[in-house]
């Protein structure tokens, strides 16, 4: 069984350096799992590999390390119905500005049209 795990962690390390995906912080403060790392990049919408990450500092929204991948095509989109239907932000008012909020700010400085 430990092969099998160190199997599986060796092919999610080679997986994120295919994808030239990095450990997140430094060494003192602990190292994630490969496959945490490579999911911390995964797109919030549709789980295909993020392009853009957006930070969210006070972590309003509750995700894992106040930060939330999204591809470009969801984020050409704007649509985000899966993010906006998670329990800890489907039924907060707050919050749902707040995640309409970070994506406009990500969308205006990559020179994108508003949502509309």
């Amino acid at each position: 069984d430990d092969q099998r795990s160190a199997r599986g962690a060796r092919a999610w390390a080679a997986l994120c350096d295919a994808h030239g995906l990095r450990q997140p912080g430094t060494r003192t403060r602990g190292r994630l799992r490969w496959s945490r790392v490579y999911a911390l990049q995964a797109c919030v919408e549709c789980s295909e590999l993020g392009t853009v990450t957006i930070n969210d500092p006070p972590n309003v929204l509750g995700f894992e390390r106040g930060r939330f991948a999204l591809c470009r095509p969801c984020l050409l989109r704007g649509r985000l119905w899966r993010a906006r239907r998670r329990p800890e932000i489907a039924n907060d008012a707050g919050k749902l500005a707040h995640l309409a909020f970070r994506v406009e700010t990500v969308r205006r400085e990559l020179g994108l049209e508003p949502i509309r």
